[in-house]
């Protein structure tokens, strides 16, 4: 079996359970990854965020005014929901598909009316030199690692190495050099974001394709957008407000307490969006990719060992499992039954391929 590409989720997968980087990237007769039914709804916020967010950069780049670009945002957006209920539809069990997100009929809404704040707080990016938007990369093993070649050997050949992929939200010219931004949705705002471990592999990853493609880059920014807490639909008078008045009041929400860091209502609230300065990324540290090097061969020389292409309903290969990651901050694994009981019809009903390859 061969990796067919690496990227940052899928070194974080492999680091955290390889049993649960098999599940997602490698599994079934694409050897693409299978994903839960459900997945996409419990993401909506943030994957139709994005959607709105690609929609509306590309429209301001095309010289549309920011806020007539939210209409196309919004529509956007409501094609992806169509798209993921049109998914369960199509599962053939009899199963309704869901119309609702976790259910709290306000998720959809409240990806709709960000946008709105969105505009009116971020309206100056329309001066932004686009250079990107969504854009897609695909960097060959021999130029992404090739500071650190001489200091580790790969455990296999880097021509018999995956490709880096990745997708990067917007990339930005500036005077300094080129600048990567990457959009989070959160229902709470991490303000020490870029002191997290976390933070900088995907930077670094992002910032060494930018600079491998466009030229220098300066710096990398973190862009956060928090999802409203404990708003709801009102009764009034014993009726429910209605959709569209509920609409409103979040839209408003987003245009009137804009800035994280501003302290609204005498302090006790806080606005929804986050945006960082501009973070310094050492675009090639030899330590890093000599590590990225040196276990990303590991993985390309676990998967070596197996069969060309696992069936879908086939049992699993023998690969190893972290049993701490079955059950992650207090949430299960959504694979944690796959690895527990087998696969057989109960516990692969939930699950679909991917219909294309993470991007």
């Amino acid at each position: 079996m061969r990796i067919t590409e690496l990227g940052t989720s899928q070194r974080d997968a492999w680091a955290r359970c390889p049993a649960l980087h098999y599940h997602q990237y490698m599994m079934g007769t694409r050897g693409w990854g299978i994903t839960p039914y459900a997945e996409p709804l419990a993401l909506l916020f943030g994957q139709t965020g994005h959607v709105g967010l690609e929609t509306w950069y590309t429209s301001i780049r095309a010289g549309v005014d920011p806020l007539a670009a939210v209409a196309a945002s919004v529509t956007a957006m409501r094609e992806k929901v169509t798209a993921i209920q049109k998914q369960w539809a199509e599962r053939g069990d009899g199963e309704s598909a869901p119309t609702l997100i976790d259910g709290d009929e306000g998720d959809l809404i409240i990806a709709e009316a960000f946008m709105a704040g969105y505009a009116n707080y971020f309206k100056d990016d329309a001066k932004f030199r686009i250079v990107a938007v969504e854009w897609s990369f695909n960097i060959d093993a021999a130029s992404f690692y090739e500071p650190a070649l001489g200091l580790v050997k790969p455990p296999l050949p880097l021509s018999e190495m995956p490709p880096t992929r990745g997708t990067i939200d917007l990339v930005i010219e500036t005077d300094k050099g080129f600048v990567l931004v990457d959009h989070k949705f959160h229902k709470s705002i991490v303000t020490d974001l870029e002191t997290g471990s976390s933070f900088w592999p995907q930077a670094i990853t992002y910032s060494r394709a930018v600079e491998l493609t466009f030229g220098p880059v300066a710096g990398f920014v973190y862009n956060q957008i928090r999802k409203p807490s404990g708003l709801k639909p009102k009764t009034i008078g014993g009726e429910l407000e209605s959709q569209d008045a509920f609409l409103e009041r979040l839209r408003a929400e987003y245009i009137l307490y804009p800035d994280y860091f501003e302290r609204y209502n005498g302090g006790r609230k806080r606005g929804y969006f986050l945006r960082s300065p501009v973070l310094p990324v050492s675009t090639a540290p030899k330590r890093f990719l000599a590590e990225c090097l040196y276990r990303d061969g590991l993985m390309c020389a676990t998967y070596a060992l197996l069969p060309d292409r696992v069936d879908f309903n086939a049992p699993p290969p023998t690969i190893p499992r972290n049993h701490a990651e079955c059950s992650r901050w207090g949430r299960a694994c959504p694979y944690v039954n796959l690895c527990t009981w087998g696969y057989n019809p109960a516990t692969l009903r939930e699950f679909a391929e991917r219909e294309e390859a993470h991007k």
